[in-house]
């Protein structure tokens, strides 16, 4: 409990001398604010207090440090927490900005590359999005033209990456140092050369939304006719296939891939999670038409049922991270949860549908991709939220399951096997070239987009609609 007696002490010593200190203790704030949020029971006032107390400290730093971008990045870490979209914006811009003169008064823009920060970059497939942004926006001009560059200590990448096969993919646009001379001078360099990954300047504005970027950088990608980033190669396809043959999987049958996210691998969200029981009847319909279901994933999950054409890849002794980047790249589209594997897929140029998905605001996905959200309620009345209500900015923005239970007071309901079913379906009538989409459904889908543009749905994007389709049954069994 640092935060209250550094608040004290600061009343009575002033300036610069104890700036350190305050800011240990704002960020001690940030931290209890988690706890906080996540506490069951939940007590809205040990919010107020750790709010009041942030405010507090916050002003003390600014008046110190005006020119720190810290102490402004830590109380957008707080609103984030507590559900307050606009001033979790403004303060994180308001850091970058601060960042960015920062850099340009040591001179650091003048020497041509940035720093990924390699726990951000390696540790989880999801965060890769991030700088998936950068690299686009930087072959569409939209920001500095500057190298890229991700120190990758081999120990790390052998110990701590999420998949190293994917990371090699990764250095056509990206320069991966891994050699240990190298890596022992760039460990010199200064910290503010390191990207923030949660912030992007676009044309010299900042957009402090990570999926909003995405969404807006992808737009206009696709509106130059740029392919997408990887395909793969040769050696690396013919590989999977070979692996595939040993399941009966012939050359020219086509699979898709499942991912249904579980506690095992993370832990701490289930708002994200899913059951895999919910998926047999997609699974059904894909095998039916006559595919294959490869289920990814990791060896914590529970096993599947015996099941024709299905593959319980993610318990087999074959799994590896070569052959998950070869089965995302390869299928015919891959199914998924809230959870980021689907990201390898799409940049393999793979359709997705995302399945239990929330939160709303990460709905970045191009047109050819579908999404059906959970369903959400009101804790205290019971009563379903409106899409209008789910795609709206605060509900949008919730990331944790304290953000929606108690921050929102809100509970979820995973989609049903029907839900589920019809979204997949969906998916292979619109490959299949069998979907005919009635005129009433087209303008069903054309109000749904114009609803999340004037919702909010991408934060820090004005009047920006989604671009993806919502599953057609679902949002007909829905009110918008």
């Amino acid at each position: 409990m640092i935060g209250l007696p550094l608040a004290r002490l600061s009343a009575h010593v002033p300036g610069l001398r104890f700036a350190p200190f305050l800011s240990i203790a704002l960020r001690d704030i940030s931290s209890q604010m988690t706890v906080a949020t996540e506490a069951e029971p939940f007590e809205p006032v040990r919010v107020h207090v750790l709010q009041t107390r942030a405010k507090d400290l916050f002003q003390r730093l600014d008046k110190a440090q005006p020119g720190s971008p810290d102490h402004w990045d830590t109380m957008s870490r707080i609103a984030y927490k507590t559900g307050d979209v606009a001033t979790c914006g403004e303060m994180a811009a308001k850091a970058f900005s601060l960042r960015e003169a920062r850099i340009r008064d040591k001179g650091l823009d003048q020497l041509g590359f940035r720093l990924i920060p390699t726990s951000i970059f390696v540790r989880t497939i999801g965060n890769v999005a991030a700088f998936e942004t950068y690299v686009r926006a930087g072959r569409l001009g939209l920001r500095e033209n500057c190298r890229l560059i991700l120190p990758l200590h081999p120990e790390t990448k052998r110990q701590f990456a999420a998949n190293p096969s994917y990371i090699d993919y990764w250095r056509r646009y990206i320069d991966i140092i891994e050699d240990r001379k190298e890596l022992a001078q760039l460990k010199y360099l200064d910290e503010d050369l390191y990207v923030d990954p949660r912030v992007i300047d676009i044309n010299g504005q900042p957009l402090p939304f990570l999926h909003s970027a995405v969404a807006r950088i992808q737009a206009e990608w696709e509106t130059k006719g740029l392919p997408h980033l990887f395909t793969l190669d040769e050696e690396h396809a013919a590989r999977g296939w070979q692996a595939l043959t040993r399941y009966g999987v012939a050359p020219g049958e086509w699979f898709v891939c499942l991912h249904v996210r579980t506690s095992g691998f993370k832990g701490g969200d289930a708002f994200r999670e899913a059951g895999i029981e919910d998926y047999f009847d997609a699974i059904r319909a894909v095998t039916a038409r006559g595919g294959w279901v490869i289920r990814m994933g990791d060896p914590s999950m529970p096993a599947l049922p015996a099941m024709d054409r299905v593959i319980d890849y993610a318990l087999s002794p074959d799994k590896s991270d070569w052959m998950d980047v070869f089965l995302c790249a390869a299928c015919r589209f891959f199914i998924g949860t809230s959870s980021g594997l689907y990201i390898v897929a799409d940049t393999f140029g793979r359709p997705f549908v995302q399945t239990n998905f929330l939160p709303t605001g990460a709905v970045f996905f191009r047109p050819g991709n579908l999404f059906i959200p959970k369903r959400l309620f009101d804790r205290t009345t019971g009563k379903e939220l409106t899409l209008g209500e789910v795609m709206s900015e605060r509900v949008s923005y919730a990331a944790s399951n304290g953000a929606y239970r108690n921050i929102l007071g809100l509970d979820w309901k995973d989609n049903s096997a029907k839900e589920i079913r019809e979204v997949v379906i969906e998916m292979m009538d619109a490959l299949d070239g069998l979907s005919a989409h009635s005129a009433d459904e087209e303008r069903t889908q054309a109000m749904f987009r114009d609803m999340t543009a004037r919702n909010g749905t991408l934060p820090g994007l004005h009047n920006f609609p989604i671009r993806c389709r919502i599953g057609q049954k679902f949002l007909n069994q829905s009110h918008i």
